[in-house]
């Protein structure tokens, strides 16, 4: 598999999520492929390798941070770079994937840590991406794509890539409950 196609996939998914906000956003920063949303009016973009700075985000000037699989920075350095009310919508690989991953998130984690970096009305939910592959060596390469460490494995295998989606917004007070459901969705590819 190319992993822009996990990429461009989680893309799409946040764009959907984010057409169902009535809000615009003036200002956004993408910090990957393949997003696009009309509910956006500047649309800055970031590599992987500036997205992996904290010190490359502005501070308190976006109005949204949309990430597909690419923020290496801390909640708390995401919420910092938003502007009051500014929307965090992100999509993270997440401890259920199979086979498993050292060093992912659970979405449990996922959702407290949300509260905890200053996030109000904070949702996570779980999508799964089943993918055939022909030998494991091609796993392992997209994991390290994704900076991720390969698990020891052989031979053709079936991954399922656990991809959380989370979402809170920047300066808003609200109660500090998190709402956090795994859906039945399911998106498959065979390479």
């Amino acid at each position: 598999m190319d992993t822009d196609f996990l990429t461009r996939w989680a893309a799409a998914r946040l764009a959907e999520r984010l057409d169902d906000v009535t809000r615009d956003f003036p200002l956004a920063l993408a910090t990957g492929p393949g997003f696009a949303s009309p509910k956006v009016g500047r649309l800055l973009t970031l590599g992987r390798e500036v997205a992996a700075r904290a010190t490359a985000l502005p501070f308190r000037r976006l109005g949204a941070i949309v990430s597909p699989l690419t923020l290496n920075v801390s909640f708390t350095e995401a919420r910092r770079a938003l502007a009051p009310g500014g929307l965090y919508l992100a999509a993270l690989l997440g401890a259920d994937t199979r086979p498993a991953v050292p060093g992912l998130p659970e979405a449990a984690d996922i959702a407290a840590a949300l509260p905890r970096a200053g996030f109000a009305s904070p949702v996570v939910d779980v999508e799964r991406v089943r993918v055939a592959y022909a030998d494991a060596g091609r796993f392992a390469q997209d994991l390290a794509e994704l900076g991720l460490p390969p698990p020891p494995c052989a031979g053709p295998l079936e991954a399922v890539f656990a991809v959380v989606f989370c979402s809170g917004w920047a300066g808003l007070r609200s109660a500090r409950s998190v709402t956090l459901t795994t859906g039945a969705d399911e998106a498959e590819a065979i390479l």
